[in-house]
């Protein structure tokens, strides 16, 4: 079967650019899921300097339930900002408002997994290991 994909890009002037977006790449390689157990694992990640999120979403296999994105720092600590418990589709949210991070604060992952195999899991590229990443999008 032959197959085709198209895409359109458009620019626009130079001078009429607010904002360069980037992309977040937030990620816990130290992931250890004990055989028939359940487990919440937890990883804060803090920002050098201020940044504001557009979008936040998360990726996992299928050993992750739920995934919980929160605020790390600031008068917002422990805010809760995203929430998803379908590792195969997860939401991606799009914020109206960005969220202000300043210089120290960050977010942090809390993902719970449910490992029913006899095997430890650990973090790993095949659909046999686990992953816990935050993904998103930024302007500084």
């Amino acid at each position: 079967m032959k197959g085709e994909a198209q895409l359109n890009l458009y620019t626009v002037d130079k001078a009429k650019v607010r904002n360069i977006v980037y992309t977040l790449n937030l990620s816990n390689t130290n992931l250890t899921i004990p055989a028939g157990k359940t487990v919440t694992l937890t990883k804060s990640f803090t920002f050098d300097k201020p940044r504001k999120v557009l979008t936040l979403t998360s990726h996992m296999h299928q050993l992750g339930t739920k995934f919980v994105i929160k605020i790390k720092g600031g008068s917002r600590d422990g805010e809760v900002v995203y929430t998803s418990t379908d590792w195969a589709h997860p939401d991606i949210v799009t914020f109206k408002a960005p969220i202000s991070l300043q210089a120290g604060e960050g977010l942090t992952s809390e993902i719970t997994y449910t490992n029913p195999t006899s095997k430890t899991v650990r973090f790993g590229l095949t659909s046999d290991d686990e992953m816990g990443i935050i993904f998103g999008y930024y302007f500084e």
